[in-house]
């Protein structure tokens, strides 16, 4: 159960478990707020095993009530199947496997007339302003780290594909072709400081700005062996132009995960290492420059996404973070003007089983509503991995 609720918050459990909303930088919430769009897994004490569906689950969040969108292969353990919403309450936007061999193809469906229409291509990041969405390729992402791909493709070898062949594409919600921006020739011509010897380069978050203007990639080189990585931020136009290293891997090296952007469209918030051991919050354009600290004194930690406002950043932590044997962690209120902050709810996110590289982990990933009043957490009750809401309208 949870722990520690601040007064002025209030949590409503979810109860369509074993069930997860997928990531930090998207709202499971419609743009009306009215519902939530969910993956719920089909086992939640083991690893999935190939041929296992997920469901696709929308829940009206006035009266409680849930229905089975859809069924889908293409899901992992980490972020579901991609679900978030397009460009209204009527474009529930996820991955389906098609043909054969088979492939990860985006879906839009309106759950309630039942309408679906097929993508192009893959879908990670939907920029409803843009009508589209950007993806590098979910199966390297998912070797490169377990529960971010799809399960049934499994731990296979790095792509054998020419570096022409993997990159970033751009996917329209209406059906239209997909395009491809950028590649990892692309890249590498580019910045050949970013080659390394042997191991395989990985395009892994791909995330619009919330003006639809620009695209961030975490991009990663990883050791023959998978142990080693030198890891970068990169930003382009949403047309793939004007590259350019936001964070260089000689910074990211000292600690650091997780950038995302500000809600101005040109800056980047990230946890990072950039003067002692300590994580910090730290914020830098998307060209590099301007790197700040936000705080001397606060810890950077979790999945950070900054309010409108500019003042207020959410974000939560890791168990380890919390010492040995910690079953909650904090969903922290960060004030960067005061320089402090407030422990919002202790949330449960332990599970018996984690898997071998942690597939199974419960990451609460604090995502907010298209209005900045509630978020959506992944939380741990009575054993099920379930959603919770967290109502903030009293404290903004």
């Amino acid at each position: 159960m949870f722990k520690a609720i601040h007064p002025d918050v209030s949590v409503k459990l979810i109860d369509v478990g074993p069930a997860i909303h997928r990531f930090f930088d998207t709202s499971p919430f419609s743009p009306s707020g009215l519902y939530l769009g969910l993956t719920r897994f089909p086992v939640d004490d083991r690893l999935p095993q190939k041929g296992e569906e997920a469901e696709i689950v929308g829940v009206d969040l006035e009266n409680g009530e849930s229905k089975v969108v859809d069924r889908t292969l293409a899901w992992d353990t980490q972020l579901g199947a991609q679900v978030q919403w397009g460009r209204s309450d009527e474009e529930l936007v996820y991955n389906v496997q098609a043909g054969e061999p088979p492939v990860i193809r985006g879906r839009v469906t309106n759950m309630f007339t039942s309408e679906r229409r097929d993508l192009a291509g893959e879908v990670y990041m939907v920029s409803a302003i843009r009508g589209e969405a950007v993806s590098a390729s979910l199966l390297h992402m998912g070797q490169k780290q377990p529960g971010y791909g799809a399960h049934w493709a499994g731990v296979n070898e790095w792509s054998r594909g020419s570096a022409t062949e993997v990159g970033i594409t751009i996917t329209p919600l209406d059906g239209s072709p997909s395009r491809m921006i950028l590649t990892l020739a692309d890249v590498l011509d580019q910045f050949p400081e970013l080659r390394c010897e042997g191991g395989s380069y990985v395009c892994f978050h791909t995330k619009w700005n919330p003006q639809g203007t620009r695209i961030m990639m975490a991009f990663f080189w990883m050791s023959p062996d998978g142990k080693g990585s030198r890891n970068s931020v990169l930003t382009m136009n949403a047309d793939g132009s004007n590259l350019a290293v936001a964070l260089s891997p000689d910074i990211w090296a000292r600690g650091g995960h997780h950038p995302n952007w500000c809600p101005n469209g040109d800056d980047i918030l990230m946890n990072a290492k950039p003067t002692d051991d300590k994580l910090r919050l730290v914020k830098f354009r998307y060209d590099g420059s301007s790197f700040e600290i936000l705080s001397d004194t606060l810890r950077g930690s979790g999945h950070p996404t900054m309010h409108p406002d500019g003042r207020h950043i959410i974000t939560d932590c890791y168990p380890y973070e919390e010492g040995e044997g910690a079953t909650h962690v904090p969903l922290r209120w960060v004030d960067l003007k005061t320089d402090t902050e407030t422990t919002l709810v202790q949330v449960p996110c332990v599970p018996e089983f984690t898997g071998a590289k942690g597939e199974l982990r419960i990451d609460p990933h604090p995502a907010w509503d298209f209005q900045f009043k509630r978020v959506a957490i992944n939380c741990l009750d009575q054993g099920v991995r379930k959603v919770a809401v967290v109502d903030l309208s009293k404290i903004l």
